[in-house]
């Protein structure tokens, strides 16, 4: 209802008003054969909510191609930061190395993802914005990839733990193995490039996380 309906009316409004409009999309690609992924992979969505995405996706097109509509659409690959849920896998991680549990769970270790910083994807959009380009399709991501292992790595460094990591070895039904993100189009395009790398990411969101235990305490 939100992304393919939603989308219809905001594009109607666009329509109506004679607006411009940036459409936040998803990963869209599948379990590609070929990485880095490039925009002109076909779409091949593995779940109900990224088939939603690119149904939208669809609509912007269509709206472009019918009625001139400028819009644009951006792919952010594996987003993190901010206050997202531990329905995702780093704040998961991230409370587990909080917990006073004695492991981290994970039910598999070996999925490889390309994770975007929050901050970058909010600059890839403005960026987006005001290249003026329409209707276009640009790929958000770093370009690197880690495993689920290299992630809790990462994450047990920063904090300071060195809890026993264990998994349940339980793939998801249609996992995608690996995914890179192509950015060279939204580069050769805006000018834009990632500034975090998924370390740099993880530590400022730990930052962030002391800070605001700090302002709590002596709140």
């Amino acid at each position: 209802s939100t992304n393919v309906l939603g989308t219809q009316q905001v594009l109607e409004f666009c329509r109506i008003s004679n607006a411009k409009m940036v459409y936040i999309s998803g990963y869209v690609y599948g379990d590609s054969s070929k990485v880095p992924i490039a925009e002109s992979t076909p779409a091949a969505p593995k779940n109900p909510y990224s088939h939603s995405k690119w149904l939208a996706e669809e609509l912007c097109l269509f709206y472009a191609e019918q009625y001139g509509i400028s819009c644009n659409i951006v792919r952010p690959f594996n987003v993190y930061g901010g206050q997202q849920s531990t329905d995702f896998l780093i704040p998961h991680i991230i409370s587990q190395t909080l917990s006073k549990e004695k492991y981290i769970w994970v039910n598999d270790i070996r999925p490889s993802r390309d994770y975007i910083y929050i901050v970058d994807l909010v600059d890839a959009v403005l960026s987006v914005i005001l290249a003026q380009q329409s209707p276009t399709i640009v790929n958000v991501g770093t370009g690197f990839t880690h495993t689920v292992s290299e992630v809790i790595d990462l994450v047990q460094q920063i904090w300071g733990t060195n809890k026993i990591v264990r998994t349940r070895n339980k793939e998801r039904p249609n996992e995608i193995s690996v995914s890179i993100a192509d950015i060279s189009h939204i580069k050769k395009l805006t000018g834009w490039s990632p500034r975090y790398s998924l370390k740099n990411g993880l530590s400022e969101m730990f930052a962030n996380k002391l800070a605001s235990t700090s302002t709590t305490s002596n709140t």
